[in-house]
């Protein structure tokens, strides 16, 4: 597919998992500008390829999912579909995040509000914003 999930805290856990997922989804936005740049000489199709991320946290089920042919080490829940949502909604180059993730964030990133979003799956828009350094 066209998509990464990416989990912070388990099965190892980390210091402060929310910062590090947002200072990593910045420093994926900037090495992709490199690489765009990089690619873009080579292939000019690479122009229309944009990153868009949703960051989000909660509970969720962790674990093997699957059958004993197949097993799949992820994360999955409600929180985890609404930062797939997130993800699809955000345009290149943006970072959108829910409101529990902009209240565990510090004063190093400049957030923003957006417009509140219907998500798929749930019953009332949600606020949302996006975030930058």
């Amino acid at each position: 597919g066209d998509a990464v999930l990416a989990f912070f805290g388990a099965p190892i856990s980390v210091s402060d998992p929310i910062q590090k997922a947002v200072r990593a989804a910045i420093t994926m936005h900037e090495t992709f500008v490199d690489l765009k740049r990089k690619w873009i000489g080579r292939n000019h199709a690479i122009h229309d390829i944009g990153l868009g991320i949703g960051i989000n946290s909660g509970e969720t089920f962790l674990g093997n999912v699957g059958s004993p042919m197949r097993f799949d080490y992820t994360v999955i829940g409600i929180d985890v579909n609404i930062a797939q949502r997130l993800a699809s909604a955000a345009s290149s180059g943006q970072t959108l995040i829910t409101e529990k993730v902009k209240d565990r964030i510090d004063s190093q990133f400049h957030v923003m509000e957006e417009p509140l979003r219907h998500l798929k799956g749930l019953d009332k828009p949600m606020p949302v914003f996006s975030v930058s350094v």
